[in-house]
């Protein structure tokens, strides 16, 4: 919020002037208790003017407003309920009310092991749901918001749906939204893994939870509360994670119920031979009759592994690792497949420039190139690893000024900027720039590829760049790029322990799969000469195919991640990912 930031009370000062009307703070207001939700007509308020509060207060009232999302981790007396009322410890229970029928209150010490078997269960699921509970991908407390022509800032939970939010560098977006006017980057690392910059201008969405890296704009908001995107990923996090017992509990849950129904038969036989054949008092054929059956039950057994995986728990959470159910410990140690990421996984999370290979000297010599990527990075605003390697490496003075520039996606895989009286230039993925015309580079780029280097290519283009897509015919090469990340000094000995414990160890990277090939070759993964380009997959079965086939795969988006570990899965597979 802009009066956090120790700049003054007023729009005018913050703004440098620029702007006419006050800043001025909603007083503070309880948040409304959630209300049904009824149809309301859709809007799409003047970004200058936004909402009216008569507008407000109607969606406010039809159940329109960003109100808290309830955690969808069990309640406490569910985990306590689960944990009491088990076969287990009916078994237990049933025994000691025979014993206490016949007032043979001292023989009773056999329940110290269901009480504390039971505590182990609840104890470690109520930190696991403390911990969960707090979970929360939007951490903004306050948004700023455009009612009445005047820009307020107000509660988050006070956000109604067709609100006009104002984002400017540094604010997170508070709900699902469209820009309206302004452009803006953002970095949506946090719910979609990718970090390079994105730009957004008036039409396009935004995602709640990403955080606004630069620019200024002013948006509609479209989906508010449960509805939006941070609030689904949250609330998928945090549902219940527990498929079933791990396969040691399961067996002994299978025994104990096998010795269950057996305990009957038995039970009868046994006060039977007590109190009739050998004439014992009831109680004394009951005492008799407990002791003999407690024996039969591998009480001992259950809670031993208990007590293994409550202390794996802990040395866990010593760990900073968070384990929601004491049976994934098992279910971890039976992961057979693991896939990785490269970058800040199998190497370190810091780029490097290594080498720069000139393409057309005569034309284009090393001095020329070192002044357009000095002028380059003097103008880009470096939002990522590859850009801020660099603009480390290329960070010499230079008079040139740009008149426009073009940040970096995922998308286009390409950044550029116009320099009046110099030209235009291009700087990215060779085989995005290059289009149609990628094959008079291959050669030239294939070998630093193969040795595990990303590869960027400068060039000159002849107008100016569009970011809808570039005229291949139009640009001129100049100059290749190879830039590394390092293999982390653990790695090889990390992926060389997976090989020995029998885990086949799968790469998933957004980067070249020739490079990301490499890279694992390097790190020690067995089989990581068998890569694929993501793109080439186009459906269900040919991911299916793949993840059977090869062990690297590149260019994959983030949706597709959660395809291959699905296919992985439902060929038997337990998967593990990082």
């Amino acid at each position: 919020p802009l009066y956090y930031r120790g700049i003054g009370p007023n729009f005018e000062e913050i703004r440098g002037g620029s702007m006419k009307r006050k800043h001025t703070k909603q007083p503070a207001a309880q948040v409304p208790a959630p209300q049904p939700r009824r149809e309301v007509a859709r809007l799409s308020p003047d970004p200058e003017q936004g909402l009216t509060l008569h507008q407000v207060k109607e969606r406010q009232q039809n159940g329109w407003a960003k109100d808290p999302v309830d955690s969808p981790t069990k309640t406490v007396g569910q985990i306590v309920r689960e944990n009491v009322f088990t076969f287990f410890n009916f078994i237990f229970v049933v025994l000691a009310a025979l014993l206490v029928a016949v007032g043979s209150f001292d023989d009773m010490l056999f329940l110290l092991i269901a009480v504390a078997n039971t505590g182990i269960g609840i104890v470690q699921q109520l930190r696991s749901k403390q911990t969960v509970d707090k979970l929360n991908l939007l951490a903004a407390p306050r948004a700023n918001v455009v009612r009445e022509g005047n820009l307020i800032s107000v509660p988050a939970a006070q956000l109604v749906r067709d609100d006009v939010a104002e984002l400017a560098s540094g604010d997170q977006i508070p709900a699902d939204a469209t820009v309206l006017s302004g452009q803006v980057q953002v970095n949506e690392a946090l719910i979609t893994g990718e970090a390079d910059a994105i730009t957004k201008a008036p039409g396009d969405e935004l995602l709640s939870g990403a955080f606004v890296v630069s620019g200024r704009c002013r948006a509609r908001l479209d989906r508010v509360g449960a509805e939006s995107y941070a609030a689904r990923l949250t609330l998928e996090a945090k549902k219940d994670v527990t498929v079933g017992k791990s396969e040691m509990m399961s067996s002994l849950d299978k025994l104990i119920r096998i010795i269950g129904i057996l305990l009957i038969p038995i039970g009868v036989a046994l006060f039977v031979k007590e109190f009739v054949f050998l004439e014992r008092t009831a109680q004394e054929a009951v005492v008799s009759m407990v002791a003999a059956l407690i024996g039969m039950i591998p009480e001992g057994l259950y809670l031993l592994t208990s007590v293994a995986l409550a202390v794996s728990m802990i040395r866990l959470a010593q760990g900073k690792v968070l384990a929601q159910d004491m049976n994934c410990i098992e279910t971890l140690a039976r992961v057979d497949v693991l896939c990785v990421d490269k970058t800040g996984t199998i190497t370190e999370p810091h780029m490097e420039v290594g080498e720069v290979v000139y393409l057309d000297e005569e034309k284009y010599a090393e001095t020329v190139v070192t002044e357009t990527l000095n002028a380059f990075y003097q103008s880009m605003e470096a939002d990522n690893d590859t850009a801020r390697a660099m603009a480390q490496k290329f960070h010499g003075k230079s008079l040139w000024h740009a008149a426009q520039t073009i940040p970096f996606t995922s998308a286009t895989k390409w950044s550029a900027a116009v320099f009046p009286g110099h030209g235009a230039f291009v700087v990215g993925a060779p085989e995005f720039i290059m289009g149609n015309r990628y094959a008079d580079l291959k050669e030239a780029v294939d070998p630093w590829s193969e040795k595990g280097y990303r590869v960027l290519l400068v060039a000159e283009y002849g107008g100016v760049p569009d970011q809808k897509g570039l005229d291949p015919r139009r640009v001129s090469p100049m100059a290749l790029v190879a830039l590394s990340n390092r293999i982390r000094p653990a790695a090889p000995k990390t992926f060389r322990y997976f090989a020995e414990q029998g885990v086949a160890v799968k790469v998933i990277s957004g980067d070249n799969p020739v490079t990301v090939s490499e890279v694992a070759r390097q790190a020690g993964i067995e089989g990581a000469e068998k890569y694929v380009d993501a793109a080439t997959l186009r459906s269900d079965e040919d991911i299916a195919r793949a993840v059977r086939e090869y062990t690297v795969f590149g260019r994959v988006t983030p949706n597709q991640k959660r395809k291959l570990v699905r296919a992985l899965q439902r060929q038997g597979h337990t998967v593990a990912m990082t």
